[in-house]
């Protein structure tokens, strides 16, 4: 078993995570990371904001990997 540790950021607020969990392997924090990033995205909609991101980082703080939502919007022209 390993611990990971998934910060996440809502517009420009961020929280580290510092108490982290344990996985069998990097596969299954990857997986649990990007399942976990659609009620990320649900939050940051109900909060207005225009991105999202989830960074997984190892127990020596290095980066794992990171899932981001771009929530912005273009304005089509007809």
């Amino acid at each position: 078993m390993a611990r990971f540790f998934f910060d996440t950021r809502i517009g420009e607020a961020q929280m580290r995570d510092k108490e982290g969990l344990d996985y069998s392997d990097v596969a299954d924090a990857r997986c649990d990371a990007r399942r976990s990033l659609a009620a990320l995205v649900a939050e940051a909609i109900a909060q207005e904001a225009s991105h999202c991101a989830i960074t997984v980082r190892d127990g020596s703080g290095g980066l794992v990997v990171r899932f981001y939502a771009d929530l912005g919007e273009d304005e089509a022209t007809v």
